[in-house]
């Protein structure tokens, strides 16, 4: 399995992990919940992506550089 996408979450507490065609989640580094097909949590990983990709630009926007 090559992961495309990790989230660590509380940290470290919990592990999302996307390999492209499933999606997985740890609790305390062990395997917890499949979450492969749950559109909910495909959308809020791809917006947590999105402000992630933005908050640099936002910081340096507020500090003037």
């Amino acid at each position: 399995m090559q992961l495309i996408r990790v989230y660590t979450l509380e940290e470290g507490k919990y592990i999302i992990e996307c390999d492209g065609g499933s999606v997985k989640a740890l609790r305390y580094g062990e395997p917890w919940r499949d979450l492969t097909g749950d559109k909910l949590i495909g959308a809020l990983l791809d917006e947590l992506d999105r402000i992630r990709d933005k908050a640099p630009l936002v910081v340096r926007s507020l500090l003037g550089a």
